[in-house]
């Protein structure tokens, strides 16, 4: 069985190895992602004999999510899936990962669209014109009057005090509204902070 146990901060560098290697990179698999969800979504993880790992939330929506790493890489599905129970359910599952694994008569698929990424114009994100984008428009204009605030980027220097932020306050102390995401993980940071502190996300 796989052994499960709390992601901590000291995860980033190994896990961010898995995320490399994963075909696909979703990026609210990159670690800085998982971490600053940290309060709400309470994750574990656990490594496999294969070069994979997967995690299991404790928080709101129990569970296990689909596997991070190089999946293609993987040998033995069987053994793999041994480690779980008759009735477990795992979320996220890659489509990769579902194709891997449709022969296995034992296996049920459910397609969720409210799993489905989010993929938004950045110049319809810019602009927010229109009735769709009214409620973001109103939340954007409520919090500009509403709040002092800066723009700051994130460094890797940053994050270690990032991090320390955390865990005086128990939540997340960084509000991430810049990242993009390709085969090196997220690469680029920044965070707001609100009246002089840093904003939780």
């Amino acid at each position: 069985m796989l052994n499960f146990r709390k992601l901590t901060w000291q995860d980033k560098d190994n896990y961010t190895g898995y995320f490399q290697s994963s075909p696909v990179h979703y990026a609210e698999y990159s670690f800085v992602c998982l971490w600053s969800w940290q309060h709400s979504y309470p994750l574990e993880i656990a490594q496999s004999d294969s070069p994979i790992c997967w995690l299991r939330s404790n928080g709101p929506f129990p569970g296990i999510f689909g596997p991070s790493g190089n999946w293609d890489a993987v040998t033995d599905w069987d053994r793999e899936l041994s480690n779980f129970n008759a009735g477990d359910v795992i979320y996220d599952v890659p489509a990769k990962v579902m194709e891997l694994l449709s022969t296995r008569k034992n296996l049920r698929f459910t397609e969720d669209r409210d799993q489905h990424e989010y993929v938004y114009s950045v110049k319809d994100l810019i602009a927010l014109k229109g009735k769709a984008f009214a409620h973001k428009r109103n939340r954007v204009r409520a919090f500009l009057d509403g709040y002092e605030w800066d723009y700051y980027p994130i460094t890797p220097a940053d994050l270690e005090g990032s991090q320390n932020a955390h865990d005086e306050s128990g939540r997340s102390s960084i509000a991430f509204r810049r990242g993009h995401c390709d085969s090196n993980g997220l690469q680029e940071l920044g965070g707001v902070r609100v009246n002089g502190r840093n904003a939780e996300g």
